[in-house]
């Protein structure tokens, strides 16, 4: 699980999203007790901040990964988040409920920027029974559902704030996600993170 975590974080560009996501899935699998998703956002950081940083370049390497199983995982996850984290800034931002058909196109989009060793399947398109199935399933893992975005309404200045929160959670067919986009670190911490993500950058582990 460790791996299959480091490798996701790194290929979402520090995103916790997938990682919780996948976190998640295991521990369902599991019958392990629930834990929130700030608790998982947090084990996310500990794995990152504590991996020594040749071993996440290892994992992170797509021309030669040290666990070639665990960066397929990776990428499926990632794949998925990048589709349905478009879908949700498509409800919130443009106020626009995607069709399956341009689910699928995103998919598609989303898929031909990982390098081509490691690219996931086309999942299809509109006309196919396979493609409609992998929307679907998309839908269920990533708390998407079938729905239209609210009209919008006239709000008074003094309420607008108000509104705003209560419209990010409305509106967002695809609702279910980590409530920070990034991991939160204390101040020694985020120097840590920092130096991390740099050392990382510097070596090039997105070998396209």
């Amino acid at each position: 699980m460790q791996h299959v975590t480091l490798i996701a974080f790194v290929l979402s560009e520090y995103n916790v999203q997938p990682c919780v996501h996948y976190l998640r899935a295991c521990g369902r699998e599991r019958h392990w007790p629930a834990p929130s998703d700030d608790e998982l956002a947090t084990l996310v950081e500990h794995i990152f901040l504590h991996a020594e940083l040749d071993h996440i370049a290892a994992l992170s390497d797509t021309i030669d990964p040290s666990d070639i199983d665990a960066l397929n995982i990776a990428v499926k996850y990632v794949h998925e988040w990048k589709v349905s984290d478009w879908a949700m800034r498509m409800n919130v931002s443009a106020g626009v409920a995607p069709c399956t058909e341009a689910l699928l196109q995103q998919a598609e989009a989303a898929r031909l920027c990982f390098p081509a060793c490691v690219r996931p399947p086309n999942v299809g398109s509109i006309g196919e029974k396979r493609a409609k199935r992998w929307a679907r399933r998309l839908r269920d893992r990533w708390g998407g559902r079938y729905g239209s975005v609210p009209a919008p309404e006239c709000v008074e200045p003094e309420n607008l704030c108000a509104k705003v929160r209560d419209c990010h959670t409305s509106v967002s067919i695809f609702g279910r996600h980590v409530c920070a986009q990034t991991v939160c670190f204390g101040i020694a911490s985020r120097a840590l993170f920092a130096t991390h993500l740099a050392i990382i950058n510097s070596r090039s582990v997105f070998d396209v």
